[in-house]
């Protein structure tokens, strides 16, 4: 085919290709992952193509213990700031706060969880411990970190008292 003049008189007319036909015909090309195309098989038998369906979480429902221990964990949560005026009320009585201060800061923290709707659930864990000192140290653990509490309080006490 050789090369053919166009008469100037005539409008040129450029055609671009569309951009469907530079997309690629399978997904694999962006993923490097072969892509699962339906056939009319799977679509006269009803079947699922591999891959479509996540298969479901596995939700437990708490028991009733755990869910009175989840709503008191969020209590201590929202207690927290009052806490730390609590503390520092120990050093300097003005910063100690009354009933009504305290349940003002506990009822501010405890409404954002409401509004937000923040909740714990808990999901099963596949981990297995085969050792029963995981379950043994716990309560050691506890009261180690209980005990060195108090201790560091008194200690300070007794350093600022000039009584050592």
């Amino acid at each position: 085919m050789g090369i053919e003049m166009i008469p100037e008189d005539q409008p040129q007319t450029v055609t671009s290709p569309s951009f469907a036909e530079y997309l690629p015909e399978d997904a694999m090309q962006f993923s490097g992952e072969p892509s699962p195309i339906a056939t009319p098989e799977d679509a006269e038998s009803g079947g699922v193509v591999a891959g479509d369906a996540a298969p479901p979480r596995k939700r437990i429902q708490m028991s009733k213990k755990m869910k009175k221990s989840m709503d008191k964990f969020m209590r201590q949560i929202a207690e927290m700031p009052a806490l730390y005026f609590t503390n520092m009320a120990a050093s300097n009585q003005e910063w100690a706060l009354d009933d009504d201060e305290k349940e003002l800061l506990t009822d501010s923290v405890s409404m954002v969880f409401e509004i937000l709707d923040v909740g714990f659930e808990i999901e099963p864990l596949s981990l297995k411990l085969t050792s029963i000192w995981w379950i043994i140290s716990y309560p050691f653990i506890v009261f180690g970190y209980i005990f060195f509490n108090k201790k560091q309080k008194i200690d300070t006490k007794g350093g600022s008292d000039g009584t050592e």
